[in-house]
């Protein structure tokens, strides 16, 4: 296929109107990646680098931050070749330790804190870096390390003695990255990827895209996937900006497609799977098409099966923005062909199309002897060129195996190619189809998956006797993975155990999303697993009890729902729809089909308390899942259960990851408004809907211990049920308040908004008085013009939540007088309720002994820059007198909200374990006085 090569690049580039002598043109010898974003630091350095949850840095501040990193690391012996760990939370500052690494002459080597730690200590064990950046919040989430541990903070907050900024060191043939993909011995394999692999691959491809200072991109996937490569240095070497996408942010489409509109969002990447969320999100937003800025949308990490994108481009066109299907590999930089796809692909319904190759690349289609197949005939994908990398850290019989040499027919010279276990075929006007895997390898959602690597894991129970795992599709282009035991001792919670054992080594896309049991695994004639003979898993799980049909209208439409969500039919009304194939993409995408079939905006706790078809419906016909406001997060047996109260504005579904990293078998509810219109919650006082809850969860559990919490708003309403409970006698084991500020009095006093106003002019004021950090005039007017719009920015918030707390009076004035304005009532939502009671909190009183404080590091992402990330200078948020004991306080990394999610959440957690096992392990007497 390579023969054909520069006629298949004139093509594309004459379909996309280039001048295709620029696509066939020498790209220019590649530099390293931190000198082109060093130059792009001269040519703009006032221009906006990297912006997350307000926080943002210039090129200049990127650059001077990046350089510190550097100089800690050059002094550790960082250097040519040397690796860097780097192991933090998706922010801004993993942007500069990414970058300050690269500075100093060395390769990044990327650690996802999710990941299992066992995991983690076998990469930090083979690839033996010199040293680990990290943050304070995500150094608990990684393992032991025995080399330098930087903390990110320290580094940028400590004095550092800069030499005069030198010219970094050009030098395309060092390493950028190692990132570690799956492997099918069990072990992953560390990809070794230089400066020169990653900057051809943007010099050959610009004659495409036309990417320029202009672009914004997102920063959406993990710094582990590969695709973050090509998102994160694709925006700095053109001089474009990075949006860090927040990891709450990610697993919303909603709020993902609305940051795409605030952002004005211009270059996205995107797998197959998280796009087809964003275009059910797009279609139900109520954004006009051209709300959106994007002029190209990249599908990378998985096959596109085009039909999926038939309502985007019936929404939006095929011209803007621009999409682009690029098949890709780790091993050969990220991305490996082009191909826009038209309307035309589309209504011709074809298949997985990839395009033809980057052109400093080939693409050979070889059967197993090695020889090229005919045009048409199926071949397995081999990659030339200057994309390939260096092979496997450590590994040289594998790099060996997937790296060969290789002379063409009638050709002097060999190639170096690299082994892709893909097949695709050469269609007739030059296109390649990709038509799957040669071998067990797979991928899911952009991750390659090697299925022996869960197969080894799953060996090691003492009661498996055999397995097998292979990816099995939805008929929608979705694939799961399925997990095939033989286990002749099925007793206890075997499944269980499983899951536990798999959870504890692999992360968690590569946990099966089903376990089916069989006596045995079928055989061919030769002696092989015989794959096609598995069965599929919805009817070898029928152990959990027999399909219910649908009993009613109701429950045949919710039925049709999950149908299309789950892409099957075999499950009946009473399935738990977590145990059956659903995950947090899919939950995602069945609330919005819901919303959208029945016309309700539901609350996030929906899935939780009402998991099945069943329930739904009832929810559904009623339009509120239910009358009570205890909703069970995680199950247990243990007689004293964590609740957790809801945010102000209903949502309890932030606390399930909180919920599942603590000790197995402890309770876990979430107190919930009861209603979707709002008003079923009690109103006229925080008072009020403290003792409703009270109320509650004494029925749920009569004596203490009792273990609260709450964010935000909830953290208000938790402190006044521990002072009631204690009123009664009861004891008080846990008070745990997440980013929650002692509102009442500030905002009762009017002192809440002068005192973030009084912040923000200070932090001006200091600004202006710095006169030896030497820096310009312009850069000065720069900050003081950020800060300004700050602060009317916090005006505007200021003015809305009047408007909510005067349209929340209103309510309470027509409602005690048994009357309110005709849709009035329906249209108040739970933070509008929320606001008007807790205007009217009085604290009666301290609640006795400690308490903990949880604080977002990085603010609550509505002030915006770094200096007025903290809403109070005081560090226990107003909480002191609230208490007769200790406010425990802890920094915890993210924002407001993504203090609750991945990798954040773990630290947390851990923080409220330690509390909960003090509190249980000396079980107090119950008080006499109880009622």
């Amino acid at each position: 296929m390579s023969h054909a090569n520069a006629m298949r690049h004139s093509r594309v580039a004459e379909d996309d109107m280039i001048d295709p002598t620029t696509a066939e043109a020498t790209p220019a010898p590649p530099v390293s990646i931190h000198a082109r974003i060093a130059a792009q630091a001269l040519a703009r350095p006032r221009d906006i680098a990297v912006v997350c949850e307000g926080v943002s840095l210039t090129y200049a501040e990127l650059n001077w931050r990046a350089e510190c990193v550097a100089v800690c690391l050059r002094a550790l012996g960082a250097g040519r070749d040397t690796l860097v760990a780097i192991g933090m939370e998706r922010s801004v500052q993993m942007i500069v330790g990414l970058l300050g690494i690269l500075k100093s002459g060395a390769a990044y080597l990327p650690l996802d804190p999710a990941y299992p730690k066992e995991r983690l200590e076998f990469m930090l064990a083979d690839a033996a870096p010199l040293a680990l950046i990290t943050s304070a919040a995500s150094r608990p989430a990684l393992p032991a390390f025995d080399a330098a541990v930087l903390l990110i903070e320290d580094v940028l907050d400590g004095p550092v003695e800069l030499p005069a900024m030198r010219s970094p060191d050009v030098d395309p043939d060092a390493l950028a990255y190692v990132i570690y993909t799956s492997g099918s011995t069990g072990k992953p394999k560390g990809c070794q990827l230089t400066h020169g692999n990653v900057m051809r691959l943007f010099t050959s491809t610009e004659a495409w895209f036309g990417f320029d200072a202009s672009d914004v991109w997102t920063f959406f996937h993990s710094h582990a996937f590969d695709f973050s490569v090509w998102e994160i240095w694709g925006a700095l070497v053109y001089g474009g900006r990075v949006v860090v996408v927040p990891y709450l942010v990610s697993r919303s489409p909603r709020d993902f497609h609305a940051l795409l509109v605030r952002e004005r969002v211009t270059v996205l990447n995107q797998t197959p799977s998280a796009f087809r969320l964003l275009i059910e999100a797009d279609a139900h937003s109520g954004a006009a098409p051209g709300a959106l800025s994007l002029r190209c949308v990249i599908f990378g990490g998985e096959a596109l099966e085009l039909q999926m994108l038939k309502g985007w481009v019936e929404r939006h066109g095929d011209a803007r923005p621009r999409l682009v299907n690029m098949y890709g590999i780790t091993e050969t930089t990220v991305h490996v062909s082009y191909r826009p796809i038209r309307r035309a692909d589309i209504e011709a319904r074809r298949g997985s199309v990839i395009g033809v190759p980057i052109p400093d690349l080939g693409i050979w289609m070889l059967d197993a002897a090695l020889a090229p197949v005919r045009p048409g005939d199926v071949g397995e994908m081999y990659v030339s060129g200057a994309g390939v990398c260096r092979g496997y850290l450590n590994r040289p019989e594998l790099t060996a195996e997937r790296f060969l040499d290789w002379t063409a027919p009638g050709a002097v010279a060999p190639l170096r190619l690299y082994k892709t276990g893909d097949l695709a075929r050469e269609l007739p006007d030059g296109d390649l189809e990709y038509l799957g895997r040669i071998d067990h390898q797979v991928k899911i959602r952009g991750f390659r998956i090697e299925t022996g690597e869960i197969e080894s894991q799953l060996s090691t129970h003492p009661r498996v006797r055999g397995c097998a795992v292979i990816a099995r599709s939805d008929g929608a282009g979705d694939k799961q993975l399925v997990a095939y035991v033989v286990a002749p001792e099925r007793g206890g919670d075997l499944l269980g155990e499983l899951r536990v054992r798999l959870r504890a080594t692999l992360p968690e896309h590569m946990i099966p999303a089903h376990f089916v049991f069989v006596d045995a695994l079928p055989l061919t004639a030769n002696g092989k697993l015989d794959r096609d003979a598995l069965p599929a898993p919805s009817a070898a799980e029928r152990a959990r009890g027999p399909v219910v049909d649908p009993r009613n209208a109701m429950e045949h439409q919710v039925w049709a729902i999950w149908r299309d969500v789950l892409r099957g039919s075999s499950f009946g009304v009473l399935d738990n729809f977590f145990e059956i194939g659903g995950d947090s993409l899919k939950s995602v995408e069945l609330q919005m089909r819901l919303e959208e079939q029945f016309g309700a905006r539901l609350s996030s706790g929906l899935l939780l308390e009402a998991p099945t078809i069943a329930q739904q419906a009832v929810a559904m016909r009623d339009q509120s899942p239910s009358t009570d406001p205890l909703v069970q997060i995680r199950a247990g047996a243990r007689p004293h259960a964590v609740f957790l109260v809801h945010d102000g504005f209903g949502e309890i579904l932030a606390y399930r990851n909180l919920a599942h990293l603590l000790q197995p078998g402890l309770p876990v509810y979430g107190m919930s408004p009861v209603s979707t219109h709002g008003i079923a919650m009690p109103y006229t006082r925080i008072g009020d809907i403290a003792a409703s809850y009270v109320a509650r969860i004494r029925q749920a559990q009569p004596h203490g211990p009792y273990l609260l919490g709450g964010l935000c708003a909830g953290g208000v309403i938790a402190h006044e049920m521990a002072r009631q409970l204690q009123r009664d006698g009861e004891i008080i084991g846990l008070l745990a308040l997440m980013d929650a500020s002692d509102v009442a009095a500030h905002k009762r006093t009017g002192r809440f908004a002068r005192d973030r106003l009084k912040l923000m002019s200070a932090a001006l004021r200091r600004k202006l008085s710095r006169s030896d950090l030497g820096e310009s005039v312009d850069g000065v007017l720069e900050f003081s013009a950020a800060a300004i719009r700050l602060m009317r920015q916090q005006i505007a918030v200021r003015l809305a939540h009047f408007q909510s707390r005067m349209k929340a009076r209103l309510l309470r004035f027509c409602l005690d007088r048994g009357h309110a304005p005709p849709g009035f009532v329906r249209d108040l939502s739970v933070d509008q309720i929320y606001t008007f009671a807790e205007a009217g909190h009085r604290v009666d009183g301290p609640v006795e002994g400690d308490m903990l404080l949880f604080r977002a590091s990085a603010g609550n992402g509505d002030i915006g820059d770094e200096p007025f990330k903290n809403l109070y200078t005081d560090p226990l948020l107003g909480w002191g007198p609230r208490v007769t004991g200790s406010v425990v306080s802890f920094d915890i990394g993210g924002g407001h909200y993504s203090m609750l999610q991945e990798p954040n959440v773990r630290t947390l957690a851990a923080h409220v374990q330690r509390r909960i096992d003090a509190a249980l392990s000396d079980p107090q007497p119950v008080p006499s006085n109880t009622a």
